[in-house]
């Protein structure tokens, strides 16, 4: 371990804009950014936070991000007055700001909790931005849905409208390729269980397989589906 002491006792830190120097800074926490080692020595420092969580708490560590989960009120406040100690003891500023909560529940509740952290309070959200997953108090994930279809129509609007070949099989390996992920990624956590989102998502195919040649009919979901897959299978296999 002499040798990462080695790395991390006396560093400092300049900052350049053009060709002007600021003054060094010599840095007493933390690690070297923009480091091969960084990376792992901010885990290493970081991850021990798991360790002081009481029971009943699930952590989600991600880089310098932290979520926390829990059912209990009482829990929450030991959760977070735990969490304020050891940014303290860590010499690691938490960006209040940056720092919400949401209470996911089907009541509606006029009396809002109120969370504190550090002695800052935390503002209570009812819709989250998660890794680019809209998450509301509801868990319907409507915006979701609707940014994800909007999306979807736009792209495969744009194929019909770049692609100078109307080969109906060169039109579905683009929509394979460019619109159907669009609307398979992340769907194990916002796969839409009401008829209405069903219908918004299924829309994005019928709009699309409408304009091919020989599709133009009204087809159950399925049946396009089916009739676009069969149609390019023959037309692969013929000769």
């Amino acid at each position: 371990m002499a040798w990462i002491q080695d790395f991390l006792h006396e560093r400092s830190q300049v900052t350049r804009v053009g060709g002007s120097y600021s003054k060094a800074v010599y840095l007493n926490n933390g690690v070297v950014q923009r480091s091969c080692l960084g990376p792992l020595l901010f885990l290493v420092y970081t991850n021990d936070v798991t360790g002081i969580l009481p029971d009943g708490c699930v952590c989600k560590l991600y880089a310098d991000d932290i979520k926390l989960y829990s059912t209990m009120k009482l829990l929450i406040i030991m959760i977070t007055s735990r969490v304020a100690l050891i940014s303290c003891a860590w010499q690691l500023s938490i960006s209040y700001k940056k720092c919400s909560f949401m209470v996911v529940s089907k009541s509606k509740n006029d009396k809002q909790p109120c969370f504190h952290l550090g002695g800052n309070m935390i503002s209570q959200q009812d819709t989250v931005k998660d890794l680019g997953i809209h998450v509301d108090n509801q868990l319907p994930f409507i915006n979701r849905v609707n940014q994800i279809v909007a999306k979807a129509h736009v792209r495969s609007r744009l194929i019909h409208r770049c692609f100078l070949s109307k080969d109906r099989s060169a039109l579905v390996k683009a929509y394979v390729t460019y619109v159907r992920p669009l609307l398979e990624y992340e769907t194990c956590i916002w796969s839409p269980y009401q008829s209405e989102n069903i219908c918004k998502v299924e829309s994005v195919q019928r709009r699309f397989t409408k304009r091919l040649s020989g599709l133009k009919a009204k087809l159950h979901y399925a049946a396009v589906t089916a009739a676009v897959t069969t149609r390019h299978d023959l037309s692969a296999t013929s000769p």
